[in-house]
């Protein structure tokens, strides 16, 4: 094992599942693990979500459904990717539910059905002003009237994405609600049935609660995060990752000795420069370079110089430090604690960000009382 690790821990992310059920109750479970789980292992955390009672679990493409299908897990997955053009027949062989927004996809998606004798739940999509994806609602009854009775076709949704939700935009929040509403209405009046309504992300779930319907999507909440720093209301939200690696190397440097790439960093005295084992290929971006910090001993240090694929340094100072001490880049030592949070904003982004680009090669390490799944 290379000596830095994303340590899980279990308990925290089991509590922030309840919580947020208990907060959108009585709509049920459907979380998201696309990205690897935002970067917490996709097969690991869907275990710990069917546990837990989840309905379904949320993802971006096929291929993440059949990572859990080669894993042994048979609940409900939603890809919310539409199925490209060669994807249609994977739906029904590995049971995955899929997003659509033309009655071109359903028909494709009802010939694979019909090939395997097999039946494939669909949800459709509704653009309420994300303008990313979906049917406007203009065009809805158009094509539900081309689709709705296609063989092998199941519909078991109907949703929509807000764009603002976050917090940033209050009034257009609410606005596309009412929009998906009126659309919804329409439909149900026409006749159309769906099992499921949903619509509501992280931040719809903590302070839209009229977006609730049938399912809510928790994504970055589950992982220990508000959406944005902009959402007011309290919520006990605990993270769940922390980066931890340990010392590799270090050296005493004179005043004024450059430290890594470019000579971007200069000692201004006679200093211990400690190398650390985690760089831009474990996902510890570059950009970081003169702005993170770390935890050495329950203390903070910079980390100096430019930040390499594989490595890089720490100035600390006089502190006596030995090899294989920890270091942790992320999480709590002692009474200090460096968020995901507080990552992102130093380079000018969001914890997903963060949390998701720890890359494969970081060993998972899956810990608390509750870790068995």
């Amino acid at each position: 094992m290379r000596a830095i690790i994303a340590e899980i821990n279990t308990e925290n992310l089991r509590h922030n599942f309840r919580l947020i059920k208990e907060l959108a109750s009585p709509a049920g479970m459907l979380p998201m693990v696309k990205a690897n789980a935002y970067g917490h292992g996709i097969v690991e955390c869907t275990r710990i979500f069917q546990q837990e009672g989840a309905a379904k679990v949320g993802v971006a493409y096929i291929h993440e459904v059949i990572t859990l299908r080669r894993a042994g897990i048979t609940m409900p997955a939603l890809c919310f990717t539409p199925p490209e053009h060669d994807d249609p027949l994977l739906y029904p062989t590995f049971n995955a539910e899929a997003v659509v927004w033309s009655a071109d996809t359903v028909r494709r998606l009802s010939d694979a059905a019909v090939t395997l004798g097999a039946t494939v739940k669909v949800h459709l999509s509704i653009d309420t002003g994300m303008n990313r994806d979906g049917v406007m609602p203009t065009d809805v009854m158009h094509v539900l009237k081309q689709c709705y009775h296609l063989p092998g076709i199941q519909w078991e949704g109907i949703f929509t994405h807000f764009a603002t939700a976050d917090g940033d935009d209050d009034d257009y929040a609410h606005w596309q609600l009412e929009q998906f509403k009126r659309v919804y209405q329409e439909i149900h009046a026409a006749g159309y049935r769906f099992r499921y309504v949903h619509a509501a992300n992280s931040g719809a779930i903590i302070h839209l609660h009229d977006a609730n319907f049938d399912l809510v999507r928790p994504g970055i909440a589950l992982y220990g995060y508000k959406p944005s720093p902009l959402i007011t209301e309290s919520i006990d939200l605990r993270p769940v990752m922390s980066l931890k690696t340990k010392i590799v190397s270090f050296r005493r440097l004179p005043a004024h000795s450059s430290v890594s790439y470019g000579r971007r960093y200069y000692t201004d005295k006679e200093t211990t420069i400690v190398t650390i084992p985690v760089g831009y290929g474990d996902g510890w971006s570059r950009l970081l370079t003169g702005k993170a910090e770390c935890l050495i001993h329950g203390k903070r240090f910079p980390i100096v110089g430019t930040i390499c694929m594989d490595g890089c340094m720490v100035d600390v100072g006089d502190e006596n430090v030995q090899t294989g001490e920890e270091v942790v880049l992320i999480g709590q030592q002692g009474n200090e604690i460096i968020t995901a949070q507080d990552i992102a904003q130093k380079i000018g982004t969001i914890p997903y960000e963060i949390t998701a680009s720890v890359t494969a090669r970081v060993e998972r390490i899956y810990t608390g009382n509750e870790s068995s799944y």
